[in-house]
């Protein structure tokens, strides 16, 4: 379609309205499902492609996301929502288990993002949110580092320790099998 126009001004205006208008077009319908809503859902799809443990866990791990950003409207979740989450659960996120009020592992909480980036990717190939607002969050790397190092090393057992295994073992089935020849 070819458009002609008295001035530079007014074709302008026309290509700003057309672009204005493409983009509205492309925005996600509006609506009111939740994080929570959603997480449901797609719980309820993958678990058909999951094994029973499986989606026992993925339950569990979404759990700690659930709290925070569950009522949080799906395209009203953002990247500082994610982020936000993230920081609390290193900080104090530990509800049962150890004292409460303490940071969950740097383990824990990447799985926990990585599920709900996995739920956000579902919903933005369904056309409920445009992009994934959690793709870029990620564990601070300081934070993984910190905790690999402060695990204690476990030292091996000593002689006498290694003889009171054998002597508690022997006749049980953890006994090692002797040959003779």
């Amino acid at each position: 379609m070819t458009r002609t126009f008295a001035t530079l001004r007014e074709a302008k205006a026309e290509y700003a309205s057309i672009v204005h208008r493409r983009y509205e077009a492309e925005q996600a319908p509006f609506s009111q499902v939740t994080v929570d809503e959603w997480l449901d859902q797609w719980l309820a799809m993958k678990a058909e492609d999951l094994e029973g443990s499986t989606a026992y866990s993925y339950t569990m791990t979404l759990a700690r996301v659930r709290g925070r950003l569950g009522r949080i409207r799906l395209q009203d979740l953002t990247e500082d929502h994610v982020e936000a989450w993230m920081r609390w659960a290193l900080q104090e996120g530990r509800e049962r288990g150890g004292k409460p009020g303490t940071g969950l592992g740097a383990t824990s909480v990447e799985m926990s993002l990585a599920r709900l980036k996995e739920a956000l990717d579902r919903a933005v190939t369904r056309g409920l949110v445009r992009v994934n607002v959690a793709r870029e969050v990620t564990v601070p790397r300081k934070t993984r580092k910190a905790e690999r190092r402060a695990r204690a090393a476990v030292p091996p057992w000593s002689v006498s320790e290694v003889r009171a295994f054998v002597r508690a073992v022997a006749g049980g089935r953890l006994q090692a099998p002797s040959f003779s020849p």
